[in-house]
């Protein structure tokens, strides 16, 4: 009986590294199969690349997910350059990056090259889908919404979409102070002028004089006044206040959206 233990035990024991191995070489073999296939298909029909379902390769990979998003990755970069010098047929480019992202969703660089090659090849809305499916699993990082707006700014029209995802990174914490100067910009370019102005307001009193002297320039720009209007107009001189309040007003200025502005970034700042 002891005997019969021992044999079961030993072979418990070379069992779990055989299987390790077994699904370790089945996951290679399938990665390579895949990148196989397409290294024959290098011709004029190399754009028919085909993509399997991430379901059916998630079991095959016996939990080394990771490793084949890698090999995913290294087909997708090899595919994507050597059709940017041979004609760009590029097909299926986002059900691959979907793919990729499906196997490993904390792989950045799948959504950032990914995002820029679905936008040189005009597919703007695909890439933008890549992103907000990165910044559905990474709710807090203000990268995702401000890449998908930086797309949107660069490869198409679409500026009220773009300010959209450049508000929503800035709110984010941590956000680099260009996107909410992006989401001013994007406004200024979509003629959006009460929207521009607002958001020029915001930065200029958020406390950053970098950006508070672009967001007075914009509004100077904006209202046909000189920036220092505005400075002065927030000063602790009241003489100095009364007077450009009077020069903001003629100029079109919404002086209680400025006042309410400076008071709650001042308690915000406060706390």
């Amino acid at each position: 009986m002891a005997v019969a233990q021992s044999k079961l035990h030993s072979a418990r024991r070379t069992w779990r590294p055989a299987g390790f191995l077994m699904g370790l070489v089945a996951s290679g073999a399938l990665a390579l199969f895949s990148l196989a296939r397409w290294q024959a298909a290098r011709g004029p029909e190399a754009g028919l690349l085909s993509v399997p379902p991430a379901q059916i390769l998630e079991v095959g990979a016996c939990g080394f997910d990771n490793l084949l998003a890698d090999a995913y990755y290294l087909r997708f970069s090899t595919y994507w350059g050597f059709w940017l010098t041979h004609g760009r047929k590029f097909h299926n480019l986002y059900p691959l990056l979907d793919l990729i992202t499906d196997l490993d969703p904390n792989f950045h660089s799948a959504y950032e090259v990914g995002a820029l090659a679905l936008s040189d090849e005009g597919q703007v809305d695909r890439a933008v889908d890549l992103l907000d499916k990165g910044a559905s699993r990474h709710p807090s990082d203000y990268w995702y919404p401000y890449q998908a707006g930086l797309m949107l700014f660069l490869y198409s029209d679409h500026w009220v979409e773009a300010a959209r995802y450049f508000g929503m990174a800035a709110a984010k914490p941590g956000a680099d102070p260009s996107a909410a100067y992006f989401e001013a910009r994007m406004f200024n370019v979509a003629h959006r002028r009460t929207d521009a102005i607002d958001e020029w307001i915001k930065i200029y009193l958020s406390g950053d004089r970098d950006m508070a002297r672009v967001a007075a320039s914009s509004l100077a720009k904006l209202f046909h006044i000189k920036s220092t209007w505005i400075d002065l107009y927030l000063s602790d001189n009241a003489l100095a206040h009364r007077l450009a309040g009077r020069a903001l007003l003629r100029a079109g200025v919404d002086l209680h959206f400025l006042d309410q502005t400076a008071q709650t970034l001042a308690l915000n700042t406060n706390r």
